[in-house]
């Protein structure tokens, strides 16, 4: 495939870089999603190649209980599904975390016909990926995640760490049900540990596990991985702390599984103990409130070995998401990140020794560039700076823009 020759250097000298202890990480955000489609074998490759520490796959459930690598679980987003005779009648609405969406949806099909798939891309056109090997271009399980990253790291004695998300636990433990009617009632944290564990990949240095939701990564550290002998440092997601943005598939303002129980008016002292103690964060179940130093410290002592902050709540103005002339949403330009002092909660969690990351660093490599690679250069400056603030990892769409940032801030 065609790759811009800006940081073409990083893909070749940098290969024995790749620890916590050697700086901040670089993690491949989705894979390599700026140049191949996100979630498959092919993108989680590329970013390897590049030189990343960590590749995340988002995980979510097939019918018989398989993970696999979607960002959602509605499955025309970024398959040929609708083009599949044979599953017309998968069509269906749902609800998802608060949201009613329609489509086809992952935990319908048996893993089997999630292989049949094709993928689809927005920008295909305008990109060389068809020449990848197809079976690199479908739907990956967890487990050939693994594989790839053991089969990738051997040849080069390197050491890539897996950074998965947990998607929808609220809506597959509790809310969700097939197509059927029937209730899912499966525990994709339990899932996960089970598959970590049976592939023996559960090293503390290879694995963060992240979630938006709170009380799936308390039963995460409460229950299911001390059942496994296991204790893999757990990451809190923050979503949009300013609050202001509105997303088709939900409000990324709030943590959905904190917003069921309460509206359900369930014990919230089963899912979250003493969190109940935090009243404002209780009474107003977003995330801002998460960022006070009280509930920051509750997360360090309770479950978190650290958090994981929207990009987008530490720009001085949003313009992620714009709105063309027929009405769709469009990615562009966020301005530069604030370059005044580090956030009061990003401090604060720093000086309670958790991890601080940040996600994602997401110009897309089709993005109108100068000759020269201006606003290459502009991200990496912007990585470089986070980095000085003291995040100590920072997702990337374009991997090889974070390896050449990460490169320049060990050598200042």
């Amino acid at each position: 495939m065609t790759l811009s020759t800006q940081d073409s250097d990083t893909r070749t000298t940098r290969r024995n870089v790749n620890t916590a202890a050697d700086g901040p990480l670089v993690i491949g955000h989705r894979g390599a999603c700026g140049y191949l489609p996100e979630h498959t074998l092919a993108s989680y490759r590329l970013a390897i190649e590049m030189g990343v520490d960590f590749i995340e796959p988002d995980l979510v459930l097939t019918r018989d209980h398989r993970l696999i690598a979607r960002h959602d679980n509605e499955l025309s987003l970024t398959t040929d599904v609708a083009q599949h005779p044979e599953f017309a009648d998968r069509y269906t609405i749902k609800r998802v975390d608060g949201v009613q969406r329609e489509g086809w949806f992952c935990e319908d099909f048996e893993l089997s016909e999630i292989k049949t798939l094709g993928i689809r891309w927005s920008d295909s056109d305008s990109r060389e990926w068809r020449e990848l090997n197809e079976a690199e271009l479908g739907i990956p399980t967890f487990e050939e995640v693994i594989a790839l990253v053991r089969q990738e790291e051997l040849p080069h004695g390197l050491k890539i760490g897996i950074y998965p998300e947990t998607k929808y636990p609220t809506y597959y433990a509790f809310e969700g049900g097939y197509l059927d009617g029937s209730p899912i009632h499966q525990s994709i944290s339990r899932i996960l540990i089970e598959v970590l564990q049976r592939e023996a990949f559960t090293a503390k240095d290879r694995v963060f596990i992240q979630s938006f939701e709170i009380a799936n990564l308390i039963e995460l550290h409460d229950r299911i991985m001390p059942s496994y002998n296991l204790a893999l440092p757990l990451i809190q997601l923050f979503g949009d702390i300013k609050g202001e943005l509105t997303l088709p598939e939900g409000d990324f303002s709030r943590p959905y599984d904190l917003v069921y129980h309460h509206n359900r008016e369930d014990d919230l002292e089963r899912y979250y103990g003493d969190l109940t103690s935090i009243a404002a964060v209780v009474s107003q179940l977003n995330y801002q409130l998460l960022t006070s130093p009280v509930a920051i410290d509750w997360m360090a002592n309770r479950y978190a070995s650290g958090i994981a902050t929207w990009l987008g709540s530490l720009k001085p103005t949003l313009s992620i998401y714009n709105i063309d002339s027929e009405g769709s949403d469009t990615t562009g330009y966020i301005d530069s990140v604030d370059g005044s002092a580090v956030p009061a909660y990003i401090e604060h969690a720093l000086n309670r020794g958790m991890h601080v990351h940040v996600f994602p660093l997401c110009e897309h490599s089709s993005t109108p560039q100068t000759g020269d690679g201006t606003w290459r250069e502009g991200l990496k400056s912007e990585a470089i700076h986070l980095f000085n603030q003291g995040v100590d990892g920072i997702f990337f769409n374009l991997p090889d823009i974070g390896v050449e940032a990460k490169r320049r801030f060990l050598l200042r």
